[in-house]
């Protein structure tokens, strides 16, 4: 071999290595999420919740949304061999939340008969200038005096008010749907109105408690608001959300902003004779 061809090799041989090289170099190795902080675990405690008449599984999915989520938490459910419980481990607010829901759910199943209930979704507008509140319902005076102290909105309008019969303890998915005038948010004017939708869902009903003594106790694993402007083809804003509340109460289930102005969702039920 001459000395042209053993450069000529050499040179092959050195624009192979590096893709040879390439080709046997190994994958990243995925690094494992970084443990708790040991000063949030030690702030956490443990508990055994035994149950005496609920499905523990069925139980435990209704109370998921009063858990903290805080890497480090836990939960598990027995429903084997006579021994019904679930263990939860969380910071002591958070249990202390979860006991109480516990108490009111685990309840003979001679309480959790099927029943129609009035549930009742209102919707009101909120806005940085005062505005007149003739129209706001009498029943609505505590959570408004309690939205005037946490937000920073002047006025509060009722944008819809929507009550509909449904049944309860059943386990099927409850949905409706309703309009609201988009004026107060700018949008269209008296003479031409611009109308808003909002769909609601209960994905999985309402499941009634009552006990024996005490008032009644409705939750809702998922309840879904969404409100929307059909003529943009445009998502205002979405609430997603798990809850229990308790007869003739009114919950603000959540709030949202649209063009400067705040979506508060009020939600009840009660019981229909």
């Amino acid at each position: 071999m001459n000395r042209f061809q053993i450069l000529a090799f050499a040179a092959l041989l050195g624009t192979g290595l590096p893709a040879l090289a390439q080709e046997k170099t190994p994958p990243p190795v995925a690094q494992p999420a970084p443990p708790p902080d040991p000063a949030v675990l030690k702030a956490m405690k443990s508990q055994v919740f035994v149950i005496k008449y609920a499905d523990p599984l069925s139980l435990l999915r209704l109370i998921n949304p009063l858990r903290s989520g805080v890497r480090g938490t836990d939960t598990s459910f027995s429903n084997d061999h006579g021994l019904r419980a679930i263990s939860v481990r969380d910071f002591p607010e958070n249990l202390a939340a979860i006991e109480a829901a516990v108490q009111r759910l685990d309840v003979p199943a001679t309480a959790q008969q099927s029943q129609d209930v009035d549930l009742q979704i209102q919707v009101l507008f909120a806005s940085r200038q005062a505005a007149p509140e003739g129209d706001l319902p009498k029943d609505l005076e505590p959570v408004l005096k309690s939205l005037r102290s946490t937000l920073g909105y002047r006025g509060y309008t009722l944008a819809a008010s929507l009550s509909q019969r449904v049944r309860v303890n059943e386990e099927r998915g409850i949905e409706g749907r309703g309009q609201i005038d988009g004026s107060a948010l700018g949008l269209g004017t008296a003479k031409e109105p611009h109308m808003l939708i909002f769909d609601w869902e209960v994905n999985r009903g309402i499941t009634l408690q009552a006990p024996a003594n005490g008032p009644s106790t409705f939750a809702m694993q998922r309840f879904q608001i969404n409100l929307k402007d059909p003529a943009a083809h445009l998502d205002l804003a979405k609430l997603d959300t798990g809850l229990t509340l308790k007869e003739g109460e009114h919950v603000v289930v959540g709030t949202s902003t649209v063009k400067d102005h705040g979506i508060i969702v009020v939600l009840s039920v009660r019981k229909v004779d």
